[in-house]
C-alpha cells in the first residue's frame, strides 16, 4: 500500500524538529553498496552521492531533467533516478527516514503542469512513502521542498532482525500536462534523505 505524503515548501534550510530523538548508528554498521538506476542517472553519468550513516544519504542528479515541447521525444517528458543503499547493521536495531528534502528548477510555460515526486521504501516492503509536489505554469524559478514525520509511529523502519536492509530512494520529474507549442522543463537537482536509528 502506498502512503501519499504532503510536502512542506521551505523558505530556508531549516525544518521543524521532530518530537523524538534518534540515536547514533550502532557499532558495526556499514554501507555495503550503492546502485543507481533510471534514465535520469545513466550508468557512467555525472551522478554523485555522499552519505553518513548517522545523518544524510544524498545524491546529485544533474541529468534528471524532464522536457516537453515541439520535436521533443515523448520519452523526455519523464525522468527517473533510483538509488539503492544496502546497509548492514546489528540485530536489535532499526533505521528509518527522519527527513526527505529535494530541490530543483521549474521552467514551465503557461498552461503546462508538472510534478516532482519522491519515493522512499525498503526492498521487499509494500508500504512506500511518496511525496508529490505539483507545479503549474507559467513558472520560472527554483524550488525546495521537504517532509518530516511527526512521530516515530509515522516512520517506516527497517526490520529489527538486523543483518542487512536495502533502502530505496527514487525521484521522478514528469509532465502531467505538456505542450507541443512551447518548450518547458523541470529538474530535480539534489535529493537528501536523513536517516535515524533506534533500538528495538
Amino acid at each position: 500500500m502506498r502512503s501519499y505524503i504532503p510536502y512542506v515548501v521551505l523558505s530556508s534550510a531549516l525544518v521543524q524538529a521532530t518530537t523524538f530523538r534518534p540515536q547514533d548508528a550502532p557499532p558495526g554498521t556499514q554501507l555495503l553498496n550503492v546502485v543507481f538506476n533510471g534514465n535520469g542517472c545513466p550508468t557512467g553519468g555525472a551522478t554523485s552521492w555522499s552519505s553518513t550513516l548517522n545523518g544524510t544519504l544524498s545524491f546529485l542528479t544533474p541529468e534528471l531533467k524532464a522536457t516537453s515541447g515541439r520535436d521533443i521525444p515523448r520519452a523526455e517528458r519523464r525522468k527517473v533516478c533510483q538509488a539503492n543503499f544496502s546497509v548492514a547493521y546489528p540485530t536489535g536495531w532499526q533505521f528509518g527516514v527522519k527527513r526527505v528534502r529535494w530541490s530543483g528548477y521549474a521552467d514551465l510555460a503557461s498552461g503546462v503542469s508538472a510534478v516532482a515526486t519522491g519515493f522512499v521504501y525498503f526492498s521487499g516492503e509494500t508500504d512506500d512513502k511518496i511525496w508529490v509536489m505539483n507545479l503549474d505554469g507559467e513558472l520560472h524559478k527554483g524550488y525546495t521542498a521537504a517532509y518530516e514525520p511527526a512521530s516515530a509511529s509515522d516512520v517506516s523502519w527497517s526490520a529489527c532482525s538486523g543483518r542487512e536492509a536495502a533502502l530505496n530512494v527514487k525521484v521522478e520529474s514528469r509532465f502531467e500536462k505538456p505542450s507541443d507549442n512551447s518548450l518547458s522543463s523541470i529538474t530535480i537537482d539534489e535529493f537528501d534523505t536523513q536517516i535515524q536509528w533506534r533500538q528495538c
